[in-house]
């Protein structure tokens, strides 16, 4: 791996540009004028400069470089996303942890948690300080669920951040599943979230999205004089709980057995019945 001091004896840096310039060419790029921009654009989009057999990403090298630098950075990012502008000021660098595994002591040493909002900032250094991203960590996903989640990339893989909080904020997982408890699932404070089994999470979810019936309400054509009829869901069985002549009387019984079946984790059509 080059050393800082190989760095400098190989280019001048252009801060204002964030460009390498060679001022010594290594033995295979004998012939090359010096005093020329090093470097060639990658197809993910950033620039790469080739020394001695490697390809290293220039913003890594310019990292090491600068007075932000020291030893070579395991990854480097660009505070504006503009993967090819490369200035020292636009550079920072994620810290480098050797865990494997997503714990708690490695969410502490890597994220901060706001415990207002249910935000995790990802620490990052940034000349030579320890500080923290300017935004949330992570993204929202709609492609999980309608109402959407957020997701924050961690050691490799994608976790949801609801499930990053918890631990954080308790060491460990819970042995089934989170729930939300307002129902939103993008509020992941640490009080809007709890531990549930499967059977709770579905009860205290919303209903489908477009349905024009209410929860656990389904119309029949068979029995003109009943029309409606209510049914719910425990533990993986449904239980009928009869037809009715309005969907408002189907809806009422079906809160009924929701509010006596899973208590707080309940969430009727009628929220007057909690």
């Amino acid at each position: 791996m080059l050393t800082r001091r190989e760095l400098r004896q190989l280019f001048d840096l252009n801060c204002e540009t964030g460009e390498l310039i060679w001022k010594r060419l290594p033995v295979h790029l004998a012939g090359r004028l010096k005093g020329t921009v090093a470097g060639q654009l990658h197809a993910f989009g950033h620039i790469v400069i080739h020394i001695n057999g490697k390809y290293y990403p220039r913003a890594h090298l310019v990292y090491q470089y600068d007075a932000y630098g020291g030893a070579y950075p395991s990854e480097v990012h660009h505070i504006n996303g503009i993967l090819t502008d490369d200035r020292p000021k636009n550079l920072r660098r994620l810290l480098d942890f050797p865990d494997t595994k997503i714990t708690q002591k490695y969410l502490k040493k890597a994220f901060e948690l706001n415990y207002s909002t249910g935000e995790l900032f990802r620490k990052v250094e940034e000349q030579g300080r320890v500080v923290l991203e300017n935004r949330p960590a992570g993204a929202l996903s709609r492609a999980l669920s309608p109402d959407g989640r957020w997701e924050i990339s961690v050691l490799g893989q994608l976790v949801r951040r609801h499930r990053l909080v918890y631990l954080y904020v308790h060491g460990k997982m819970p042995p089934e599943q989170i729930n939300h408890v307002n129902g939103d699932l993008t509020d992941d404070r640490p009080e809007n979230l709890r531990p549930v089994t499967i059977s709770q999470r579905r009860m205290s979810s919303r209903g489908k999205v477009g349905r024009e019936l209410p929860k656990g309400v389904t119309q029949q054509t068979r029995k003109a004089n009943k029309p409606f009829y209510a049914r719910i869901k425990l533990d993986g069985q449904r239980y009928y709980l009869g037809s009715f002549e309005t969907v408002e009387e189907a809806a009422a019984a079906y809160d009924a057995a929701a509010k006596n079946l899973f208590g707080e984790f309940a969430r009727p059509n009628n929220p007057l019945q909690l």
